[in-house]
């Protein structure tokens, strides 16, 4: 049985990798803060009770909050020109967070996506 070599040739478009690079570094600089959020502490101390998300690209950005059962708590949308969003910590129905587990999901418009997690705790029969 005779052996060949396959030979292949790739050409890259000029700037095709660093599009696609530059996506997900702009996506790597969002911050959120807190991502663990005390509620006791806040209401002691008197800061805002509220998730601060930074540094977000200058697109578009739809912003998905699901709680651990995976249903949707909350969605905002970040306008172009904006770098940064506040979420109050209320759902979608204006009821302040049960302590848990919650996923952030960043859709930007034409750069990607990204997903954060927050836990709340101090909420809801938790005990301060």
């Amino acid at each position: 049985m005779k052996k060949t070599l396959s030979i292949f040739l790739f050409l890259i478009a000029p700037g095709f990798l660093c599009a696609q690079n530059s996506g997900a570094d702009i996506l790597d600089k969002i911050i959120i803060e807190p991502q663990v959020f005390l509620a006791r502490d806040y209401y002691r101390v008197g800061k805002s009770s509220e998730v601060n998300m930074s540094q977000l690209p200058d697109s578009v950005c739809t912003i998905f909050i699901y709680d651990s059962q995976s249903e949707l708590v909350r969605a905002l949308v970040k306008e172009q020109g904006r770098t940064s969003i506040t979420w109050d910590l209320f759902d979608k129905d204006k009821k302040p967070l049960k302590a848990g587990l919650y996923v952030i999901y960043i859709m930007a418009q034409g750069i990607g996506e990204k997903t954060f997690r927050l836990n709340v705790s101090g909420f809801q029969g938790d005990s301060f």
